[in-house]
């Protein structure tokens, strides 16, 4: 052991006490935020996204080689594991952060996906020095796919063929989402992501150097930062609450530059509302059903992890959700299972977020919400709402753990 160890780089001291400062300032809005201490289980999980969203940095912000990308599943959104963002529980997420001045191309098959779209950024969410700019949203159903399902997407470079995907060439971390929405008995795509040009100056992917090590630790603190504040609770504290309180519905348009930058999709609609109920009570959504390509609705913490969709009913989507004679759909959020088939389970929380989403709808509706107590549940519903017995939900859910777990191979 030596006697005097030398101190740490300078940069890396000044990254991590930086790191460490962005860090303490989230858990200090945290801790005084009074809405979060209403319910002992809200407070616990809104503190547990604070070391969620920096085993995120690590992965998305610390260890990323861009030179070398993969295409991340288990590293990105995962339920259980990561669910910041509040990802929505149909979709199948896929990431990538790739190099501006190289040239990559994703090789797979199309399989039985409903829906595979990609989406290009020219920057991760809060990180990096220049400005966020979105570059496209492609549905992988218009490029040229082989009768057998085969495709090959080139990815950078000048645009040169008709499957091609841009990015920024200035950028150091183009970021690439792959958003697969897989219904019961479909396939998500197989997809492989590859550098196509060879480059013997570029570094080895497990060399970097103490000041790079700084350089990285510094922006994962601004990503953090960015996505707890920015992203999470500023949008609760300064737009939704203040626009239409609780219990009722705020709507995000996805195209808005704003939003866009930070992920959202131009062809969406995001209604989101925070939702507050008594364990005696329920709240009744109702909306129409236009057409949609897509629709769902679930649940989510306040500080936006989306809830347990694995082992708990807490989301529907236009294939799960049963409408009404009427044709309306009418959807149960309570902490107790009422035995109504269309039913959101709070998973014991009694604040949170509902989120209903809307993809390529041309005008979304606007759900109503009625609070109301369990006991009266019965006689506000129509007489033909579909109901469940308990064995029936236990079948269901079972089969739901199976089906959405194998995404993830397990």
């Amino acid at each position: 052991m030596l006697a005097n160890p030398p101190s740490a780089a300078p940069e890396f001291a000044a990254a991590w006490a930086k790191y460490q400062a962005d860090i303490e300032e989230i858990r200090q809005l945290i801790e005084g935020w009074s809405l979060l201490h209403k319910d002992p289980q809200v407070l616990a999980e809104s503190f547990a996204i604070l070391p969620q969203v920096q085993a995120q940095a690590w992965n998305m912000v610390i260890a990323p080689n861009t030179d070398y990308p993969r295409l991340m599943v288990h590293a990105y959104f995962e339920p259980g594991l990561f669910t910041w963002n509040l990802p929505c529980p149909d979709f199948v997420y896929r990431t990538a952060l790739l190099a501006g001045d190289r040239r990559f191309r994703i090789v797979g098959r199309r399989n039985s996906a409903s829906w595979v779209e990609i989406q290009m950024i020219n920057a991760f969410n809060g990180v990096g020095a220049n400005p966020v700019r979105p570059l496209g949203n492609f549905d992988l159903d218009d490029f040229v796919i082989a009768p057998d399902g085969g495709f090959e997407i080139v990815v950078g470079g000048e645009e040169t063929r008709p499957n091609h995907l841009p990015t920024d060439p200035a950028a150091e971390g183009n970021w690439l989402l792959v958003r697969q929405l897989v219904y019961p008995g479909e396939a998500a795509p197989d997809m492989w992501l590859e550098p196509i040009d060879d480059d013997e100056r570029r570094p080895p992917m497990d060399q970097m150097s103490e000041a790079e090590l700084a350089r990285r630790v510094a922006r994962a603190g601004d990503m953090v930062k960015h996505v707890v504040m920015t992203m999470t609770s500023a949008r609760l504290r300064d737009v939704v609450l203040p626009a239409v309180g609780l219990n009722a519905f705020h709507t995000v348009v996805g195209k808005v530059e704003k939003e866009a930058r930070d992920g959202t999709n131009p062809i969406a609609a995001y209604q989101i509302a925070v939702y507050e109920i008594e364990p005696d009570e329920a709240l009744v959504i109702e909306t129409e059903a236009p057409p949609a390509r897509y629709w769902g609705v679930h649940l989510g913490s306040l500080l936006n992890q989306t809830r347990d969709y694995i082992h708990h009913q807490s989301s529907l989507n236009d294939r799960s959700a049963r409408p009404d004679a009427d044709g309306k759909v009418r959807v149960v959020l309570s902490l107790v299972d009422p035995g109504v088939a269309n039913w959101l389970d709070t998973v014991g929380t009694r604040q949170g977020r509902v989120v209903w989403r809307w993809y390529a709808t041309a005008e979304p509706p606007q759900p109503i919400i009625r609070r109301v107590k369990l006991a009266d549940l019965d006689a506000v519903l129509p007489p033909d709402t579909a109901r469940v017995t308990p064995e029936e939900r236990r079948r269901q859910l079972k089969a739901n753990a199976r089906w959405r777990l194998s995404h993830y191979g397990y």
